[in-house]
């Protein structure tokens, strides 16, 4: 098997990590109130987008795929969160 070579930002860096940037999060507690409702309009709508697509043809199954869940996430956390549309990559508690 042929070795892999470098990419130009190895090269460059010397160093095979990428580096996210993080989006614009609101703090004003009435930017975000504002937000989340439009979120909230949003990801309604592209819900009733879903379901139209399928109800429309009989024979098609409807299937609940992670695309579609990841979908409706962007749309409720968008503006909202860095990683709206997104998997958690961290640890996560409740309670």
């Amino acid at each position: 098997m042929p070795a892999l070579k470098p990419s130009i930002s190895d090269s460059v860096s010397g160093d095979r990590h990428s580096i996210a940037e993080t989006a614009a999060v609101l703090t004003d507690a009435d930017e975000i109130a504002r937000r989340e409702a439009e979120n909230g309009i949003r990801q309604f709508n592209l819900a009733l987008e879903i379901i139209r697509a399928h109800v429309k043809d009989a024979e098609r199954p409807f299937r609940l795929r992670s695309s579609a869940i990841l979908r409706l996430h962007k749309a409720a956390l968008d503006g909202l969160h860095p990683l709206a549309g997104t998997w958690r990559n961290t640890p996560v508690k409740i309670g």
